[in-house]
């Protein structure tokens, strides 16, 4: 997996989540004479247990789907009702805020209410698994490692996620023994240094990020995926085939150690 993953995130040329992350787990372009102009996007299959904030900021568990279910973005990330936005939702190639590639998740990060409807466990590029937990602040999806859905689902491609799986993977969030592999943003807060979120639309992103140009990438959270990288991060937008028209809907950091 490491290799495979690896290969296609060099690929990306640029970027979902996709930014291929790769680059905004979930939400929205280079010169005006776009080649890709033919491309279409085709939505790809997924398995996933995740939540849908309600709108106070609080999940949901979400009916997983099947493999023959059309493509479902990262669950997207969103703050309790009383948090504002914070300036330290700085998005770095390394980090959001406190959150690091690298690190375990701390108590502190898992905080909140209803862990167990925040957590997440999809499939991305070529049915390839992935799980980890919406966080509150900073509002992100953080993509972990070392927990039990991967070696599960490699063998119960497309299969509801077990209860069982799901305890054990929060036992494992709550003892501080899952790092963080893959952040995922959405949600229009977090900004990079260039002051890009998501939800920029291309001609803002080219100001800011003038030799960084989407290109499609290898299928990822869409297809193609459209995806832009810059200094190790990507950038997803939601279309390739008009960059005049596109909007950037996912910011993705991801280790560059990372079995995913």
């Amino acid at each position: 997996m490491a290799e495979h993953t690896s290969g296609v995130f060099l690929n990306y040329t640029a970027n979902t989540l996709c930014l291929a992350l790769c680059a905004a787990l979930a939400v929205n372009g280079c010169g005006l004479e776009n080649p890709f102009a033919s491309v279409k996007s085709r939505p790809r299959a997924v398995v996933r247990d995740s939540p849908e904030p309600d709108a106070a900021g609080r999940g949901a568990a979400a009916t997983p789907k099947s493999l023959a279910a059309p493509l479902v973005p990262p669950p997207r990330a969103v703050p309790r009702a009383d948090a504002l936005p914070n300036a330290s939702w700085r998005i770095t190639p390394k980090a959001i805020a406190n959150v690091r590639l690298g690190s375990k998740l701390s108590a502190a990060q898992l905080a909140g209410p209803e862990l167990d409807t925040r957590y997440a466990a999809t499939y991305y590029a070529d049915a390839q698994p992935l799980e980890g937990f919406v966080l509150y602040d900073p509002p992100v999806l953080a993509l972990v490692q070392g927990g039990p859905f991967a070696p599960w689902a490699r063998k119960n491609v497309g299969e509801p996620v077990p209860p069982d799986v799901k305890a054990n993977a929060l036992l494992l969030a709550r003892a501080g023994k899952l790092a963080v592999q893959m952040l995922v943003v959405t949600d229009p807060r977090p900004k990079t240094a260039a002051g890009i979120s998501v939800g920029a639309d291309y001609p803002a992103f080219a100001k800011a990020y003038p030799k960084a140009r989407p290109s499609p990438s290898p299928a990822l959270w869409e297809e193609p995926s459209c995806v832009a990288k810059h200094e190790g991060l990507w950038f997803f937008f939601d279309r390739c085939d008009s960059l005049p028209e596109a909007k950037l809907i996912r910011i993705v950091l991801r280790s560059a150690n990372a079995r995913l």
